[in-house]
């Protein structure tokens, strides 16, 4: 993706990473996905670090059970 943003609102990072608001939320409420409160309704992302988690993610087709004792 040409020129990303360094830090994306929410409404952005569902449009950049293909994630849903609710998944995006459950992430950064877990730690996964970098994120800072500016305002009690405005949220930004890393675009950087949270592209980053994306691809650290587990492929599609593999067992993840057995993937994940290697």
């Amino acid at each position: 993706m040409p020129d990303l943003p360094p830090f994306a609102t929410i409404r952005r990072w569902c449009q950049l990473s293909g994630m849903g608001r609710d998944a995006t939320f459950a992430a950064i409420k877990r730690g996964d996905i970098p994120a800072r409160k500016l305002s009690a309704r405005k949220v930004l992302i890393d675009v950087p670090a949270g592209l980053e988690w994306i691809r650290g993610l587990p492929r599609p087709g593999g067992n993840i059970v057995e993937d994940a004792g290697k």
